[in-house]
This record gives C-alpha cells, structure tokens and sequence, in this order.
C-alpha cells in the first residue's frame, strides 16, 4: 500500500565536502571543492530514476475540514518524481554501496552580513520572493547540468557564485544536517529515510517556490493534477505535475502538509501493507478518515480552506454540472467549514452501506449496482436519509 514519503533527494547532492578556498568574498566557499577529482566522495549525484507512474505518496489523503474529502478523496501525493530536483529512492541491491565521509564541522560558512535585499521574503512588505537561480534549488538545479567529474569544477563553481544570501544559508544548513544525522547511510533507501526522518524541514526549506503560500493552495494544485496520459510513455504528467506542486510552494506550507500526512500514516498502520486487497484499502481509507478528523484534526485544520457554499449548493454543483474529478475538487472546495462536514457525513455513510462500490476493477454490471445503490441510500427509506436530507437542508453560514 502506498506508503506516505515526503519528496526526497535533490539532483546533484555532495554530502561530505571540505572548504575550498575562500577568495570568494562573499563567502560562497563550501559547496564544491574545488580540487574535486569527480570521485565518489560521499553521495554527490543523486539521478532521478526513472518514474514507473507509481505515486509512492498517499493518494487519498483526507483533510477533515477539507470539504473535498468526500468522493474519491483528495488526491494529495507527495510527488514521485518532477523531471528537475526530486527524486525517489531507487532499488538498491547492496552493490553500490557508499558511506558519507564524517564532517568535522569545519567547513560550515557564515553568511556575510546582508542589506536585508534579495532575502526570500522582503523584509519590508513580508512577500514571498523566489529567487530562482540564487536560491539553494537553483544551484542544485545549476550543477545537476555540469559534467559530473572533474571537468565540471568551472561549472558547479559558476552555480555556486550565484547563489545568494538565503540561497547559500539554506544549502548550508540543508547539507550539514545530512552530514550530522545521514553520513553513515550504507544504501539510497537508507540515505532518503535518513533525510525524511532527520533533516524534511532544511530540504523543504532549500527546495521551495512562492507560488502557494500555504498547505491549503498546495492541495488545491496537487488535486488539479492530471492523470498520466498513456501516449506519452516517456512523460508522467501526473509525477510531473505533482513535484511541481511541491516545488513551488512555500517551506511552511509543504510542511504543514507533510506534517499532517506523517500524523495519519502513523495511526493507520494498515496503510503501509502493499499490494492491498480491496477491504485492506477500504480500511486504510477508513483509518485515515477517523485520524483526519480526530487524532490529526489539529494538523489537517492548517490545510483547510473554506468558501461560501451551502452543503445543497454543493450537491447541486457536483450532480448536475461536473463531467470530471477537477469540476468536483472546485465544487466541493466551495463550500463551508460546516457544509463539509455535512457532505462528508453524507458521502461516508453512502459508501458504508453500498460495499459494492469497493470492488476493485469492477464489471460494467457492478458499476450500475454501485450507482443505483448510493441513489437508494439517499433517497426516501435509504440508510442514509437522514445525512442528505441534513445536507440538502443546511442553513449554516459559517
């Protein structure tokens, strides 16, 4: 079953490193060393393996006050792959096996003294500010195009004089608390547990964007993203698409979620079994609804976003205009705290009783079933009577 990850890895990643020679003045002295002979020193070049298409990341994830949470689940995945800067762990078979070296703590730079410009977030207005090729994902984004050897010194040390401020703090920070807690990493699969476990809040804060500013706006893309189009084998749209929801949003919003993910993947151990049988998967979405709205309910209400519709307004909008999942997502992120509530009440009992809909891959026959069984269990004498008609007779303005 699909296990909750965060989005690991970065694209040219040199985890044990000395100090060069600090003639730079602006003290961007520590990312490549600039006698580097392109050996394998720690774990310098992590390569996005190929995207098999499998989210590694949960797809159902349910925020309770999130009134999108109902048919199918909002699909929030921590992205598999973007093209660019995020990758998963590949299958490691022990074969290539490397070991960090120890840092001693000495080649940690302290960033010079700044005029408050060009810092991530203008000091003045407290905007977000993407620096792009300045910031510590530009450099990685920089050097994953250099040559890997020697020969790509120039290059990686042209990225590295672009980096700013913010840019060489947050790569500072990100690289020394992989050589603290990750350098004894003996496999990629250990290395990325290692970084999800220790170090998720300085990755998130190196590969970062402007373009969402909380956990709410980054669901709202992660649920926008498209199915993966079979006739372009060599493109995942949905990984692309998905790491690219990650990438651009803010460190506190990718954490936030990240946050609320971990929280209900730790009370729902029945989601990391793989390979699920339908009732497993009916149980993990179960589980994940009940810590959603309980033991998680703090975290997930940092991802909520609320508008104005009505639980019947919501209805109406899904039933008689959507032809497709993204119509439903806006319809039902519309609605009200309460409205949600009410739609997810509604929307739980329906498929508690029609267990005919949880049948995985299911004939054309089991199809109708399912449907005329959920429009039985809402209408007059259906189990779940009373549910709609709370929903269809919500007054709440909240």
């Amino acid at each position: 079953m699909k296990q909750c990850l965060g989005i690991f890895a970065v694209l040219a990643l040199t985890v044990g490193m000395t100090a060069c020679d600090s003639s730079n003045d602006n003290g961007q002295d520590v990312i490549i060393p600039p006698t580097d002979t392109g050996a394998d020193t720690g774990r310098d070049i992590v390569n996005p393996p190929t995207d098999n298409g499998t989210d590694t990341g949960r797809d159902t994830v349910t925020p309770p006050t999130d009134n999108g949470t109902d048919t199918g689940r909002d699909t929030v995945t921590p992205p598999t792959d973007n093209g660019t800067d995020t990758v998963n762990p590949p299958t490691d078979n022990g074969t290539d096996t490397v070991t960090p070296p120890t840092d001693n703590g000495t080649d940690t730079v302290t960033p010079p003294t700044d005029t408050g410009v060009d810092q991530g977030t203008d000091p003045g207005t407290q905007t977000c500010v993407d620096e792009g090729a300045r910031s510590c994902k530009g450099y990685f984004e920089c050097a994953a195009d250099c040559p890997q050897d020697a020969t790509g010194n120039a290059c990686r040390q042209q990225c590295q004089s672009n980096l700013s401020v913010r840019g060489l703090t947050d790569y500072n920070n990100f690289i020394q608390c992989l050589q603290r807690n990750c350098a004894n990493a003996q496999t990629d699969e250990e290395f990325y547990a290692c970084l999800e476990q220790k170090c998720i809040s300085e990755y998130y804060h190196c590969f970062w964007g402007c373009q969402y500013q909380n956990c709410g706006s980054l669901i709202g893309c992660l649920t926008s993203c498209p199915e993966d189009n079979p006739a372009t084998p060599d493109v995942n749209e949905r990984s692309e698409c998905i790491g690219n929801c990650w990438g651009e949003a803010t460190p506190d919003a990718q954490l936030d979620l990240q946050y609320a993910i971990d929280c209900t993947s730790a009370q729902c151990p029945v989601c990391e079994v793989e390979n699920p049988t339908p009732q497993q998967q009916q149980d993990c979405d179960d589980c994940w609804n009940q810590a959603a709205d309980g033991a998680c309910a703090s975290q997930w209400e940092k991802c909520a976003t609320y508008g104005t519709k009505k639980c019947g307004e919501m209805f109406t909008c899904v039933f008689q205009t959507c032809q497709d999942s993204a119509c439903v997502q806006n319809c039902l992120r519309e609605g009200t705290k309460t409205a949600g509530q009410l739609w997810n009440a509604m929307i739980q009992c329906m498929f508690d009783t029609c267990t005919v809909c949880n049948v995985e891959n299911p004939t054309p026959q089991q199809e109708t079933d399912c449907n005329n069984c959920l429009n039985a269990a809402i209408n007059a004498g259906g189990a779940c009577e009373s549910q709609a008609n709370a929903c269809m007779n919500d007054q709440a303005a909240q």
